[in-house]
């Protein structure tokens, strides 16, 4: 019973259970990527039918487009089978992000605490130059969806000819609802929806208690220990806003109307190290004191810290100039609706440099 207690036994069985949480959802999201491929390829297989069954028909494109209306049944059979596959890769395309978030913003991070940045050396060579960067994998991701929706042309061609109200006029109607939906999903799968997840906060270079090269202090075991930075605000939507969704760290809490606060904690990036906002009713204004009161994030991976920057101006945040002229080179310095100061700083942060 007391092996229990350890805290070295403890830290040493979280980090095996992490790991094999971290490798079950590695091969979730592989199960899903292969459904994804999976509804690509019957997608090119029906589409090269549609062109064998032209072939085979002596129906020629001329003939479709000239007389859409006599038509009807074979456009409306050819459409059906890629609305189907394109909401099946979709929610194929949903599940990999969703897993894919969790394990980047909260398990990743959890691990490298325990055994430093070497752990997911992958992670960081795959996003050097040697491979496909993020505007040429987004090109890659809309034509794949193109793939899925081209018919929604020949339903409204179609329908443009004759507009009526028998069954398989209807039919095309509801079809082409559904590919309007299918765009819609679609935008939200390569668009929207990793904005909302984007990894940015997993690039944080959070150390490793276990490292040969961690002081004294950090050599002891710390299962215990959690740090909080506790910050009152009249803007309390506003600034998560900024923190969530232009710097990506994840909501790990919140509170409202207790003793007349309202809160959020949001993790540095976890709930080892995590950041407060709290919000009183009486008010509690706190603007900040000085330009140089500053979180600094320290982002040694190029192309992340690339993304990163490319990412807070999507959210329509700008850079200002940094107070200190130290942090002009290889930095980009923001202002949160406080006017606290966040700089993202594109290397290491003790790298012998003064």
């Amino acid at each position: 019973m007391q092996q229990k207690q350890d805290p070295v036994w403890v830290q040493d069985n979280l980090l095996k259970v992490q790991l094999a949480e971290y490798s079950a959802l590695r091969a979730e999201i592989s199960s899903f990527h292969s459904i994804e491929h999976m509804s690509i390829s019957f997608a090119i297989a029906a589409f090269s039918a549609v062109i064998a069954l032209l072939i085979k028909t002596g129906v020629t494109l001329d003939d479709l487009l000239q007389s859409p209306a006599n038509h009807k049944p074979d456009i409306a059979l050819i459409a059906s089978p890629f609305l189907f596959l394109g909401f099946f890769f979709g929610y194929s395309q949903i599940r990999i992000i969703q897993v894919a978030a969790y394990l980047n913003l909260r398990l990743r991070p959890q691990i490298v605490q325990l055994l430093g940045d070497t752990a997911f050396e992958w992670e960081s060579y795959r996003r050097g130059p040697g491979f496909l960067q993020a505007r040429l994998s987004a090109l890659l991701s809309w034509c794949r969806w193109l793939l899925f929706v081209w018919p929604l042309l020949l339903l409204i061609w179609c329908a443009a000819w004759s507009w009526g109200v028998l069954p398989m006029d209807r039919l095309l109607y509801i079809e082409i609802i559904g590919f309007l939906l299918l765009i819609w999903f679609g935008v939200y799968c390569s668009w929207s929806l990793p904005k909302q997840v984007a990894p940015v906060i997993s690039s944080f270079d959070v150390g490793s208690p276990l490292s040969p090269a961690s002081s004294q202090i950090a050599e002891k075991p710390q299962a215990a220990l959690q740090i909080r930075f506790a910050r009152p605000t009249d803007k309390l939507s506003e600034v998560v806003s900024f923190y969530r969704d232009g710097l990506g760290m994840p909501v790990i809490d919140h509170f409202e109307n207790h003793a007349g606060y309202s809160g959020v904690m949001l993790g540095l990036p976890n709930e080892q190290v995590h950041v407060e906002f709290t919000h009183a009713e009486a008010g509690s204004p706190c603007p900040a004191p000085t330009r140089d009161n500053l979180l600094v994030i320290y982002m040694p991976d190029l192309q992340m810290y690339r993304e990163a920057l490319k990412h807070m101006r999507d959210q329509g945040h700008v850079p200002v100039a940094p107070e200190n002229p130290y942090w002009k080179d290889k930095s980009e310095t923001f202002e949160d609706p406080d006017g606290w100061r966040v700089v993202l700083y594109n290397e290491e942060a003790f790298s012998g440099r003064a």
